[in-house]
This record gives C-alpha cells, sequence and structure tokens, in this order.
C-alpha cells in the first residue's frame, strides 16, 4: 500500500512506476541480503557490495564475497507473487517477466569462461538447471560439466 501511495505523489508515467518500484524491490532484498551477511558471515570473508569490474564489458555484482582463494558471486532478486513459466517464457501474477531466469547458469558460464580465471566458479541452482532442461531439452550432467 506505502508503494502506491509514494508512486502517486511522485506523479510518474506507468513505465516510470513500475521501474522505481523493480528498483525499490532490488534495493529492499539487498538490504535483506546486506544484513544477514554482515550477521552471519566468517569474519574471513572480504565482503564486496555492488562491485562494478570491467572485463571486455562493464559487469555489475551484487556482492562478491573472497576467501582465499574463492570468489562467491551473489545476484539478488526480490521477487514475491506466482511464478509460472510457458512456452519459453516467465510469469509473475500473470504478467510477462522482463528477464528468462530459467537460464541463468547458462549466461554466469558464459560470464565466467570470458574471465577464465582459476577463481572464479558458478555454483548452480539445482531449480534453475533441471527446469531449463525440461524446457529446452537439455541434460543435466552436460550443463553441470
Amino acid at each position: 500500500m506505502q508503494k502506491n501511495t509514494e508512486l502517486r505523489q511522485i506523479n510518474l508515467a506507468e513505465e516510470q512506476k513500475r521501474r522505481f518500484w523493480s528498483l525499490k524491490q532490488g534495493y529492499i532484498g539487498e538490504s535483506e541480503v546486506a544484513q544477514w551477511l554482515e550477521k552471519y558471515a566468517d569474519d574471513s570473508w572480504h565482503v564486496l557490495s555492488d562491485y562494478w569490474f570491467n572485463y571486455k564489458s562493464t559487469m555489475q555484482a551484487d556482492f562478491l564475497l573472497i576467501k582465499e582463494n574463492h570468489w562467491l558471486v551473489i545476484e539478488v532478486k526480490n521477487f514475491d507473487g506466482e511464478f509460472e513459466y510457458r512456452n519459453h517464457e516467465c510469469y509473475i501474477n500473470a504478467h510477462l517477466m522482463e528477464n528468462n531466469f530459467m537460464n541463468t547458469t547458462g549466461k554466469a558460464v558464459q560470464y565466467v569462461r570470458m574471465v577464465n580465471s582459476a577463481y572464479l566458479k558458478v555454483y548452480p541452482d539445482v531449480g534453475n538447471i533441471t527446469n531449463a532442461a525440461v524446457t529446452y531439452g537439455t541434460d543435466v550432467l552436460e550443463d553441470l560439466k
């Protein structure tokens, strides 16, 4: 309810309201992850937030956790609602999402290969891999290679 009041006061066009809401939700999600990391992260971790780097193109990570020779990239999504995947597209609350998150593991692997570092790896979500395999007719074990 609060978001509608805030948006009406600003008097934005519908597309601008959606963008504002999306940015606000992203900020809320990233704030929650930052609080969790502050509370539970091991003292030996180096935690960088909103980390920008250049390697053949500009890339951004919501969080980068570094410990000795391990790097973990965390991308935060703060979605709420009813998700549906049909005809190779993602819907939330019956609205088509801008990004297809079912193949994010494959996208991440492309960037990791581009950087070509022994310190950068992808730790995929089994749900993403399984859903992508079913949707695209691929093999889960092949995706994990």
